[in-house]
């Protein structure tokens, strides 16, 4: 299980990841839910090494959980594909982000 510390971590593992399927974990240290499944969670990493796991701390990354709608906790993304092209935009932005709306 690797833990992502940033919006470039997790698009660099994802990018890294080729056909493996990656689960990103988004939790909070203060969430009882998270707690709870972390442990079964640990088994499944030991189980399915072909999986690669992510976690990202909710508290850390509030940005990046903002751009992918995470509103609850324990939260979880399957697949590279779903979050790398949602998380992209953040890393990249266009000059329709830097400008501000017109007034009417």
């Amino acid at each position: 299980m690797v833990d992502i510390h940033s919006t470039e971590e997790v698009l660099s593992a994802l990018n890294d990841s080729g056909d493996r399927l990656v689960i990103v974990e988004f939790y909070g240290t203060w969430c009882a839910s998270c707690k709870a499944v972390f442990p079964k969670l640990c088994k499944t990493v030991q189980d399915r090494p072909e999986i690669l796991f992510l976690k990202v701390d909710f508290d850390e990354n509030k940005a990046m959980c903002k751009s992918l709608n995470v509103r609850v906790l324990p939260y979880f993304h399957f697949n590279h594909w779903i979050a790398y092209h949602a998380l992209k935009h953040i890393s990249e932005p266009n000059e329709a982000d830097e400008q501000p709306e017109p007034a009417m």
